[in-house]
């Protein structure tokens, strides 16, 4: 390769460190590292944008697919130069599919890079597609593997404002280039960064107080795998994304080897999250993805780096944790046979938050990283046959957005299908034509009986999206939720009051379930009790056969009595024990622990008092009217 044409002053880095380095101002042009030292960096190339655009608006589909797997061979260093075996033992043939290694079986792949391949090609066969996921909603990840100094982070970051700029800025580029292309939607990007050193999670971007705290990964229906406490930045532009990345990269850790003097010592996660807001048919739909790019630190071998102390300790880590990650590639390809496998996930930190991205929703690249010369040939056999399991891993990634309103708007389309084949077998009527080509449509050749099915689905899907279409179906769907409750046999309509309404901490059962004060001694208490069965039967640890009764100053909700005179009133209600065993709550306050002159303690009740039955059985609010919005944000 070619010396480079101008000379820049290299960060001297000797020792692991888990402090922010100096603010020193360097040239953005400054070397990419001794991997790529002698190859020119000439100014930046960011390809034909337009062609981009036009791949990422063609949104992906729903569909499982294999994990897919590039390797990209480097050009050899001058370290490797200088070796006394620095034959150059690995090609890539002319359709790109595969690498061959001097006397082994050829590997196929999906993509092979090989030597002369840009940044900006490399950015073309993975990045865009990439681009393409996150703007439409759908989760992506990408994860660089190889053995330390086979140019990983070169692929993935390399040098800003150069030629050599690396994957992540040409993606952050790229996704801002497609959103201020779309009009029609609205985007809001985060992004964060966190590295895994010695097993332990840590913030990139917050202060180094922060950075010294280890992070939990957890996970939850709503979020999946996540990182707790994990800084976020909302960023507007290409420039603030970098800013980020070079704060982040700053704090981490990295340290100097035989083998690279910025050899990075832990596994670097840039993370984008993209929340969009558009319209389809008229409806309002929202989406959110996560892009997951992951530097993976490389696997080391002790005798080659010289590795001793604190780096050795590195180094076993690194090396426990890049195991881990095969033991469970492997174990994702067993289980896809036997479907009884367990893959062993939880047993590295890296593993579990790569879950998602090795099989959950997520569409996932590997990008392996070798080094060409004979002197590697051990490591770079080992990464290729990495690579080669990897390729077997199935994932389905789907579109991340909200199901009730994705499903509306597969009715809604449906819904204009049906009408406009109607339309068509109407306008159709005789219809013949003769000569060369024929002029009947399908639609004229519809039956009677084709006609009458179309008829019935389509009024099948109008009762599925209620008689307004779309607008009425959420206020319908939002109705639906609430549970409706049989007192005595008889039902009720819900939305009489007063009433009780019950919380959750699951935004989808709170206020799903609502309990109507019907009559002046309406009881609350177990179910199959002797004589008279209670107004209201709830089960469970601490609630007594006769738990506790609501006294209504005018008969309670209106439904008990059909008065709409009375129910113009505002009742006054008490609530009192019918045991001296049972806990009743109101506003905090244990009714069964208060002084009272009478035996049977009793509480007025006011509009949103907060009423507990039992041990924190059944969480209530009491409503003598409906709820305002505000109360509705608040509860």
């Amino acid at each position: 390769a070619a010396k480079a044409t101008t000379k820049h002053p290299k960060r001297s880095i000797t020792k692991s460190t888990n402090k922010a380095k100096n603010d020193t101002k360097t040239d953005k042009a400054a070397e990419a590292s001794s991997v790529v030292e002698d190859v020119v960096a000439s100014s930046a190339d960011y390809g034909n944008e337009e062609e981009y655009l036009k791949i990422v608006s063609t949104p992906p589909t729903n569909n499982a697919d294999n994990i897919r797997v590039a390797v990209r061979i480097r050009p050899p260093n001058k370290r490797e130069q200088s070796d006394s075996d620095c034959r150059v033992c690995v090609s890539v043939p002319t359709d790109r599919k595969g690498v061959v290694l001097v006397e082994t079986t050829p590997f196929t792949y999906d993509l092979a890079f090989p030597m002369d391949y840009t940044q900006l090609q490399v950015f073309e066969a993975i990045g865009v597609d990439i681009v393409r996921c996150a703007f439409n909603g759908f989760n992506a990840s990408l994860f660089a593997y190889g053995q330390t100094s086979s140019g990983k982070s070169h692929s993935m970051m390399g040098v800003p404002g150069t030629s050599l700029v690396g994957l992540i800025p040409r993606i952050a580029r790229l996704l801002f280039a497609a959103s201020t292309n779309d009009s029609t939607k609205e985007v809001l990007v985060e992004t964060s960064y966190m590295e895994i050193y010695n097993e332990k999670l840590r913030d990139l971007l917050g202060d180094a107080k922060k950075k010294t705290t280890e992070l939990k990964v957890r996970e939850n229906k709503q979020l999946g795998v996540h990182v707790v406490g994990l800084s976020k930045e909302v960023v507007t532009s290409e420039s603030e994304t970098l800013a980020v990345i070079d704060h982040g990269t700053k704090h981490r850790t990295t340290a100097a080897t035989l083998y690279n003097s910025e050899s990075s010592r832990s596994h670097a996660v840039f993370e984008i999250t993209v929340q969009s807001k558009y319209q389809v048919a008229g409806t309002e739909m929202r989406s959110r993805s996560r892009v997951a790019l992951i530097d993976l630190a490389g696997s080391e071998r002790s005798d080659k780096l010289g590795s001793k102390g604190k780096a050795l300790q590195e180094g076993n880590n690194i090396n426990k944790s890049l195991t881990v990650l095969g033991r469970c590639i492997r174990a994702l390809i067993a289980h896809s046979k036997d479907g009884k496998t367990i893959v062993p996930f939880r047993e590295s930190v890296l593993t579990w938050y790569l879950r998602d991205s090795l099989s959950g929703n997520a569409r996932t690249t590997m990008l392996a990283a070798c080094s060409p010369v004979a002197s590697n040939i051990e490591e770079t056999l080992s990464t290729l046959r990495y690579a080669d399991s990897a390729k077997s891993i199935k994932t389905a990634a789907v579109k991340n957005e909200d199901p009730a309103q994705a499903k509306i708007r597969e009715l809604n389309s449906e819904l204009e299908e049906l009408k406009r084949r109607l339309e068509e077998a109407e306008q159709g009527g005789g219809g013949g034509g003769g000569g060369g080509r024929s002029s009947v449509t399908d639609a004229q050749k519809m039956s009677n009986d084709e006609k009458e099915s179309l008829m019935e689905e389509l009024a099948r899907q109008m009762e599925m999206l209620g008689e307004g279409g779309f607008t009425s179906s959420k206020l319908n769907a939002s109705k639906s939720r609430r549970t409706s409750v049989v007192f005595n046999g008889t039902g009720v309509d819900t939305d009489q009051f007063p009433m009780l309404t019950c919380l959750s901490k699951d935004t989808m059962l709170n206020h799903a379930m609502a309990i109507p004060i019907i009559g002046n001694n309406f009881k609350i208490g177990r179910s199959g009790v002797s004589g008279e069965k209670n107004g209201f039967e709830l089960d469970g640890m601490g609630i007594q056969a006769r738990h506790c009764s609501f006294h209504s100053s005018n008969g309670g909700a209106a439904a008990a009595t059909g008065d709409k005179k009375n129910n113009s009133k505002k009742p006054t209600m008490k609530v009192s024990l019918c045991s001296a065993n049972a806990a009743v709550y109101v506003n905090g306050v244990a009714m069964h622990e208060m002084d009272s002159d009478d035996d049977t303690p009793s509480l007025t009740l006011q509009h949103l008092d907060r009423v507990v039955l039992g041990p924190c059985r059944l969480v209530c609010i009491y409503l003598t009217q409906p709820m305002t919005q505000e109360d509705k944000d608040f509860w």
